[in-house]
């Protein structure tokens, strides 16, 4: 099977994804995504993941995420979509994207397995979106990724992403999306996105409207997890709740200190640490939200990580540090490179979420 081959096999699945038709029973979803990944060896088992959902900001926050961890060190997988202009967008492995040659063998090799399970009728068909997960997944662990970030496709508790155990839930902005699908109300649709909230886990949530906050607390409350809010430094909309003991107070504050036709500067306040000189060439209040939310999720992922005894590489880079932004696309690093991002260090690492930002320790 060739590329081209591979990808009319995929899209010859249900593709609820293009043609917007969903019809299947979806309480087979996870069950039938669990179980395929099982008959693969379950390669999402070999790395550990951080787990995004949300209406908006998903794909910035993933990819900020992505790449402190690669110029950590660490070798990454991102998964994201949809993609632009080639499918092998959304599988990338240290900002690579799969090849072709090596998108083709994995279809090959899935092919024999979806069609066996297939014939077993014990599930409905697959989709291409559920097999597309299930080769991402594999695709990482074949590659040795040590860490993975993944986008959720559509809500989130029954989204194929979700078989995975993350050491970090995220759930950006909720807004009205797929109310087909998710409820027509911010509670039912906060509440599906809260379905990727895992027992005794963390989410870190960017979203700002009371009702949904409710609802991803009520999820967390359910689950014993920890709740990690973020939001602006001038006003927190979910005040009254706070003061009612209904929601934990904001744990990450930005603020917005100017802002030009090239960048925004700004302020994060976390609960370690005052992130002062900050510098994205993404321009509105939401680039400050996603950029917050990735530094809350990365400075959650070095605590779990430590935390975390599998014989994996520790997350050890996280100290107090400065960004500035800059137009090109080139890669400076201090004589510490490989220093692992100590507080001695003064080290700088290119970031790329739609244009770049440095980080500045």
């Amino acid at each position: 099977m060739n590329y081209q081959e591979a990808l009319t096999y995929l899209y010859s699945l249900s593709d609820f994804e293009r043609s917007g038709q969903y019809t299947r029973d979806p309480a087979e979803n996870l069950p039938r995504e669990a179980w395929l990944l099982e008959q693969l060896g379950n390669p999402q088992e070999s790395y550990t993941s951080t787990l995004i959902a949300g209406t908006k900001g998903k794909g910035s926050t993933a990819a900020f995420i992505e790449r402190v961890l690669r110029q950590a060190g660490l070798r990454t997988g991102l998964y994201t979509q949809p993609d632009l202009h080639t499918f092998r967008e959304r599988i990338r492995v240290n900002g690579q994207l799969i090849s072709e040659n090596e998108m083709s063998a994995l279809m090959t090799e899935m092919r024999a397995v979806v069609e066996r399970i297939q014939q077993q009728k014990k599930f409905g068909p697959f989709i291409t979106y559920e097999v597309a997960t299930a080769l991402a997944l594999l695709y990482f662990s074949r590659q040795s990724v040590q860490h993975a970030v993944l986008e959720v496709g559509l809500g989130g508790r029954l989204d194929a992403t979700n078989v995975t155990r993350p050491l970090v839930s995220v759930i950006t902005s909720i807004s009205y999306d797929h109310t087909q699908i998710l409820g027509n109300t911010l509670t039912s649709i906060a509440t599906e996105k809260a379905g990727i909230i895992k027992p005794g886990g963390l989410v870190i949530t960017s979203s700002q409207s009371p009702e949904a906050l409710l609802a991803i607390s009520k999820v967390c409350q359910q689950q014993h997890a920890r709740l990690v809010r973020i939001g602006s430094f001038v006003d927190d909309p979910a005040s009254e709740e706070v003061k009612t003991g209904r929601l934990p107070p904001l744990s990450y504050t930005y603020r917005l200190e100017r802002r030009t036709e090239e960048r925004q500067y700004f302020t994060i306040q976390s609960p370690e640490h005052t992130y002062t000189d900050l510098a994205i060439p993404l321009l509105g209040d939401h680039q400050l939200e996603n950029a917050t939310a990735a530094l809350a999720t990365l400075e959650q992922l070095r605590k779990r990580e430590q935390a975390y005894s599998m014989g994996r590489k520790s997350i050890t880079i996280w100290s107090p540090c400065r960004a500035l932004a800059r137009s090109c696309r080139g890669y400076r690093a201090c004589p510490h490179h490989y220093c692992r991002w100590s507080p001695q260090c003064r080290f700088y690492a290119e970031i790329v979420a739609d244009s770049a930002l440095l980080i500045h320790l």
